[in-house]
């Protein structure tokens, strides 16, 4: 019966040992997988007048969609009061674009906004509970978006404009990773990525004269499903 006894304790006090030696170390370490998802936003197109003195001024509101998906790389510490914190690089490529057409009598417009690729850095400062991490998510990213719009009369081309940039992003987010085995971890994460404002310059068809000056803002949404492998 001591021997009974002595066993146990000492089994007792091995999963103690084994539960303390794992203690902050769950999700420390270095890992690298890929994201896929669907990304929802608006560019929002502002322009007035260039010559001074005409009284002009036109807004256009463009939706944006389509899916996205990546790969991604970092590395995370679990500290012993259950926090964490990581770094991280991701890549996107995308297809989040969005058009629109307008017609008043003879007078057409069109235009188009497409996301083709993003990278970027960010930390993730969250809460470990259990096998479950709870994070924030804040970064800056590099996108490169193309824009283009025309105006036709009578279906000739008067008027376009056309840019294509990468454009520098705060991504602000959140998430939630559950660790599945040792070394496996699926999350889901979104983020509400605002990029920097782009200059829109609109030209006659020959490019010789500015008509009108403005800008465009843009901000995505996206929603990701990830996979990683931790070792």
């Amino acid at each position: 019966m001591k021997k009974l006894a002595l066993t146990v304790a000492s089994a007792a006090v091995l999963a103690s040992a084994a539960n303390a030696a794992m203690e902050g170390k769950h999700f420390t370490g270095f890992y690298v997988g890929g994201q896929l998802g669907y990304g929802s936003g608006k560019s929002e197109w502002n322009s007035r007048a260039a010559q001074a003195g005409v009284n002009f001024a036109r807004k256009t509101d463009l939706g944006t969609r389509g899916v996205v998906g990546g790969l991604h790389v970092g590395f995370g510490k679990e500290f012993n009061n259950k926090m964490y914190l990581g770094l991280e690089a991701f890549g996107n490529l995308s297809k989040t674009e969005g058009k629109e057409r307008t017609l008043d009598g003879n007078l057409r417009f069109y235009a188009k906004a497409k996301r083709k690729n993003e990278f970027g850095a960010a930390l993730r400062p969250g809460f470990v509970c259990g096998n479950a991490l709870l994070y924030v998510k804040a970064g800056i990213s590099s996108a490169k978006w193309e824009y283009r719009s025309a105006w036709a009369l009578n279906n000739v081309v008067t008027e376009r404009q056309s840019t294509s940039k990468h454009r520098v992003a705060f991504v602000p987010g959140i998430g939630v990773s559950m660790l599945v085995s040792e070394h496996v971890i699926v999350g889901v994460e979104a983020t509400h990525t605002i990029y920097k404002k782009q200059s829109a310059p609109v030209r006659t068809v020959n490019g010789r004269q500015i008509t009108e000056r403005g800008n465009i803002k843009t901000h995505v949404t996206d929603f990701t499903g990830r996979v990683s492998y931790k070792w």
